[in-house]
């Protein structure tokens, strides 16, 4: 299953390189084929920087009102996006966000391939907005009843750092982590 993180990755620094991020990477995007082939769906909520760079004005001027039972939030004026794989500054709807928000999307999806639960849940939707911009989730290791491998660990709380400059660098940074030979190094649960 790392390979489809791989796939997925190299599509986004793909995305990435032409100016484009997805903003919605979550499990229920990600489309395996027949014969292996990854496909990243639903580019609806992508944002797409100029070839100067610049990024196109986003109204942000409406109050986020969010149902407690709606977590896949994708209206106008509202969040947008599926809450537990929601970067914090797209919570917070940061207007100077970057690619680092699928960085930080494809750490939740690895953090939840890793472990079988996303990073965040609650049944109240505010608790999960608090969770994703205040609280570090568990390591994986503590949770997997499973052996982690500790490079793939140690990418996946990167990717989850809050702060878009403590995440990879790049989706490329986070290829060649994933490129490595992680699966000698396993960390097993204690307890």
């Amino acid at each position: 299953m790392i390979e489809v993180i791989e796939q997925v990755a190299r599509a986004l620094a793909y995305a990435h390189a032409h100016g484009v991020a997805h903003r919605d990477i979550k499990p229920e995007n990600i489309l395996v084929g027949p014969y292996g082939e990854v496909l990243i769906l639903d580019w609806g909520l992508a944002k797409v920087w100029k070839k100067d760079g610049t990024a196109p004005v986003e109204d942000t001027s409406e109050v986020n009102s969010v149902a407690d039972s709606d977590k896949s939030i994708t209206g106008h004026g509202k969040l947008q996006g599926t809450l537990c794989y929601m970067s914090p500054e797209q919570i917070r709807r940061d207007p100077d966000i970057s690619f680092s928000t699928d960085i930080y999307s494809l750490g939740s999806v690895l953090y939840e391939l890793l472990t079988g639960q996303p990073p965040f849940n609650s049944e109240m939707t505010h608790e999960v907005l608090d969770m994703v911009q205040n609280q570090q989730p568990a390591k994986p290791s503590e949770i997997s009843k499973y052996p982690i491998p500790r490079i793939l660990e140690t990418l996946c709380m990167k990717c989850l750092n809050k702060d878009p400059a403590d995440r990879p660098a790049s989706m490329d940074e986070v290829l060649q982590i994933l490129q490595q030979d992680w699966s000698k190094d396993l960390i097993q649960r204690k307890g």
